[in-house]
């Protein structure tokens, strides 16, 4: 989801580190309750054959059962989106993009050590191409920020960890918009909980944007198309393969970086180059696995 908010965040410059971690506490809780807002009306827990009964209460049971199990994803998805943010204030977002993508290490790590699924050269090659590129990138960085990369981290080892429970749910458990309606929810009951013992609800009125409408109006924009762009990937996926789907995400992801560079001051020098290229060579080779596979 963070990465449909880089415009929020791109637009204001935030001064002194107290400032910036208020900004990203708002800009999160408002993303969130924005984007909540915009599809609860297209969230039910779905009734699938052979998940639940036909009984009233057996469904609701079942669903309140598929709620729980998802409980933890949620919990990652905050970690998610809010170590992205922190990352984003500090990054180039083609570095995040390449440290964003070595999450699929993560995800090949463990379907090879823990599930012993079989994989085509081309997955392990991607995987190490990813992994080579993201950890060459912070020697390499001519704008190099140790919180940024810290937040990344905490990123990557979140959306690792997410993809697997996501993949290890039962199937027709709970539908793409059910998961994602779920995880807005508790983003912002979490987030407006944590607000107070982080000292950011105390310190909201010192915040020097808290009056500028264009902070405000980026931040809704932000939110709006932080769920445009879940719905669109979600129904991307319900219509295409997997690796047709990939595809598109992938080129969403170049023309992202390449306009990033346009329009943000991002100093890349020949070795920092030579590892956003071999993170997009690792995730063109991932495209071409999965559509191999498919």
């Amino acid at each position: 989801m963070c990465l449909g908010s880089w415009a929020g965040w791109r637009s204001t410059t935030v001064q002194g580190r107290g400032e910036e971690r208020e900004r990203e506490t708002l800009t999160c809780e408002r993303e969130t309750l924005i984007s909540c807002l915009s599809h609860a009306p297209k969230w039910r827990p779905a009734r699938k054959p052979g998940v639940c009964s036909d009984q009233e209460s057996d469904w609701r049971f079942c669903g309140l059962s598929n709620v729980l199990t998802w409980l933890p994803a949620s919990v990652l998805f905050v970690g998610i989106i809010y170590a992205g943010s922190r990352a984003l204030s500090r990054l180039a977002i083609p570095v995040f993009l390449t440290l964003h993508n070595a999450a699929e290490v993560i995800i090949c790590g463990h379907q090879k050590c823990f599930r012993k699924e079989k994989m085509s050269p081309a997955r392990i090659c991607s995987a190490l191409f990813l992994l080579a590129a993201a950890g060459c990138l912070p020697f390499n960085d001519a704008q190099f920020d140790p919180d940024g990369y810290f937040w990344a981290v905490i990123h990557l080892f979140c959306m690792g960890a997410y993809k697997i429970l996501q993949k290890s749910q039962k199937p027709n458990a709970l539908s793409d918009i059910d998961q994602q309606y779920l995880n807005y929810i508790f983003s912002v009951v979490l987030l407006a909980f944590a607000s107070h013992p982080t000292g950011d609800l105390l310190s909201v009125l010192d915040f020097p944007f808290l009056y500028f409408y264009r902070f405000h109006g980026s931040c809704c924009a932000s939110g709006f198309l932080g769920f445009f762009l879940m719905f669109s990937t979600a129904k991307l996926k319900s219509l295409m393969a997997p690796g047709q789907c990939a595809a598109w995400i992938f080129f969403a992801k170049v023309i992202t970086a390449g306009l990033s560079i346009l329009l943000f001051d991002v100093t890349l020098t020949s070795a920092t180059m030579g590892c956003l290229l071999l993170g997009g060579l690792g995730e063109a080779l991932l495209v071409f696995s999965e559509r191999k596979g498919a």
